[in-house]
């Protein structure tokens, strides 16, 4: 992690058509592309002029809490949780500094429209979208470090869902349930992680 900033978060603005994050993020506007998939607490917003793409999830139940993800060619930029009372983070970390990492990889195609995203192919009627129902295990060192254990997955799960809307994959993923691993992060192979950053390690399993 580069950096870390705390800051409020003001849910209100979320589906505005633009959103910005200055000072700590210097990119310019970043404009509202569409919800993710028929989730309408996902956002998915595309920098106007530089391309970056920005995933935020909002958790009503949870004191109001936002979970983002924003990718930049240099930087990926984590949005966590804190505490109630709308305080979050802004992890700032170097891409180059993940190592192995698969769902939050910085190489990204070119997004398509809102109307795409938010109809899921349903234009054509020969194509059946498959749900994968996914159950979630995470380490102790990730529950201690998390606030808002199924905020952050939903993050990783919208995060998911882009990636197969735009590549015109039939499937969309679903979470069925979390549980906390018996293990340190140490001792699990990360070649069959989800998710390696921040110093812990996210695995999954699935049902269809």
């Amino acid at each position: 992690v580069a950096s870390c900033q705390p800051f409020i978060v003001n849910p209100s603005v979320l589906g505005d058509r633009y959103l910005y994050l200055s000072p700590l993020y210097t990119g310019g506007s970043l404009e509202l592309v569409g919800n993710v998939g028929e989730n309408n607490s996902t956002y998915f917003y595309k920098g106007r002029t530089s391309g970056d793409e920005l995933i935020l999830t909002y958790d009503d139940m949870y004191g109001g809490s936002v979970h983002g993800t924003l990718k930049t060619k240099q930087y990926l930029y984590s949005i966590e949780f804190v505490d109630v009372g709308l305080l979050h983070v802004f992890k700032t970390i170097k891409t180059s500094s993940l190592g192995f990492t698969r769902g939050l990889s910085p190489e990204m195609s070119s997004p398509k429209d809102s109307s795409s995203l938010q109809l899921e192919l349903r234009q054509n009627n020969n194509i059946k979208i498959v749900t994968v129902f996914i159950k979630f295990y995470y380490t102790q060192k990730f529950h201690e470090d998390t606030e808002n254990t199924n905020g952050f997955i939903d993050k990783v799960i919208a995060e998911l869902n882009k990636d197969l809307i735009k590549d015109e994959i039939p499937v969309r993923v679903r979470g069925l349930c979390s549980e906390r691993a018996d293990i340190e992060a140490e001792e699990m192979p990360v070649t069959e992680a989800l998710l390696v950053y921040g110093g812990f390690r996210l695995y999954l399993t699935w049902t269809m």
